[in-house]
């Protein structure tokens, strides 16, 4: 980060105080590079366009950074007793291009990793947000498949049935085993054939005429053609 030899060999404290003007000259130049980075990231289907956009700043703030940073070490080193390289020269000037490049590409991946960390976590978040949502909608779903009186009523029923019909009480309790084995099955489901709601409905006609015997009269006609 110097220019060429002078003669004199600068000390440690030297390069130190070169490095440090460096890269405080390097901070302040990552700010505008930051922003810049914000709306050319590089995203699928703009990666080209990004590209370009990031060597015509670059071809600015290259030489700018070269400027401020020989500028200031030159006006500093002497008001506080450092020996500073001359202005870059040849294989010098060529050596700090090449570090600005590579700070450049740095500064513009830190920028992009820290961006995808980011997004990749807001879509995690958003996702978990989704599955809970269809958890709760499958929920609903099925309460409005099993309302609560139904249940109750149906427990009820075989409950008085134990000490009457035990038959009936068991004929009661299967139906109402393949209707919650029905629903279960069927509730992350968005969309069910009408064999398969014909046979949901089954399992309910059936526990109900257990429940109202003669009182309640059912027929279904359906076109085979329109079960699947």
């Amino acid at each position: 980060l110097g220019g060429e030899g002078t003669g004199e060999r600068p000390k440690q404290t030297d390069y130190l105080f070169q490095m440090t003007i460096f890269w405080l000259v390097w901070a302040t130049f990552s700010i505008p590079v930051l922003r810049f980075a914000r709306h050319f990231h590089f995203d699928r289907g703009q990666i080209w366009r990004s590209l370009v956009a990031h060597i015509g700043l670059f071809s600015v703030i290259a030489p700018l950074h070269l400027a401020t940073y020989n500028s200031v070490k030159h006006a500093l080193g002497p008001i506080l007793g450092f020996t500073v390289m001359p202005w870059p020269e040849g294989r010098a000037f060529v050596a700090e291009s090449i570090v600005n490049v590579f700070v450049y590409v740095l500064v513009v991946a830190i920028y992009n990793a820290f961006a995808y960390y980011h997004m990749y976590h807001r879509e995690k978040s958003a996702i978990s947000d989704l599955e809970a949502r269809l958890a709760e909608a499958e929920l609903s779903a099925l309460k409005m498949q099993l309302q609560p009186h139904f249940l109750f009523n149906t427990l009820n029923t075989i409950s008085v049935l134990m000490t009457e019909d035990v038959e009936k009480a068991n004929q009661m309790l299967v139906r109402l085993s393949e209707l919650l084995r029905l629903t279960l099955e069927s509730s992350g489901h968005q969309q069910v054939s009408l064999k398969q709601e014909l046979d949901f409905l089954e399992r309910y006609l059936g526990i109900e005429r257990i429940r109202f015997s003669d009182r309640l009269a059912v027929h279904l006609d359906v076109e085979p053609d329109a079960l699947d």
